[in-house]
């Protein structure tokens, strides 16, 4: 039993080693929490430590962000999305998906907002031919790893009744 487990993993760490190792740091309906909540938790500060902990440690880092970043508190309905859209930036975000709250504040005010973003738009199963987010988006992408590639696309939900 004691061989078992010794070739197995020897044979695991073979593996790894050809296949290399991909983190993926996801986040999704953050809804403008920039600022801690009332127990203390959560905050832009502490997810930037978090992922730049991440990042020091791991060579191969994937940051997406799956939507709703905007929405919430005073930071949407003050500034439109631009503090959101700032600090997604800073965190060097590499895939940012929609989320229905995006479309709050219509599409002309969230493409010109979208548009500012360093990290690569998606959204594979919306057709936005002739509207304002014609061509801010791509229908997916191709990122590279050790010499691996990777393809990432982002289905979004049905926006009947979700979005106006």
């Amino acid at each position: 039993m004691k061989r078992l487990i010794t070739s197995i993993a020897i044979s695991l760490t073979a593996l790894a080693s050809v296949a290399g190792n991909l983190v993926i740091l996801h986040t999704n309906d953050t809804h403008s929490a920039i600022d801690p909540d009332d127990k203390g938790l959560g905050g832009i500060v502490r997810r930037k430590v978090l992922i730049d902990s991440v990042r020091a440690s791991q060579p191969n880092v994937l940051l997406v962000d799956a939507g709703d970043a905007v929405q919430g508190t005073l930071y949407f309905t003050l500034y439109d999305g631009e503090v959101e859209r700032r600090l997604m930036n800073e965190l060097g975000y590499d895939i940012q998906i929609l989320g229905n709250h995006e479309f709050d504040n219509g599409m002309e005010r969230l493409a010109a907002q979208w548009r500012q973003l360093n990290a690569q738009r998606l959204s594979s199963n919306y057709d936005f031919r002739s509207t304002p987010l014609d061509s801010v988006f791509k229908p997916y992408a191709i990122k590279e790893y050790d010499g691996k590639k990777i393809g990432i696309i982002a289905l979004n939900l049905n926006p009947e009744g979700m979005i106006a």
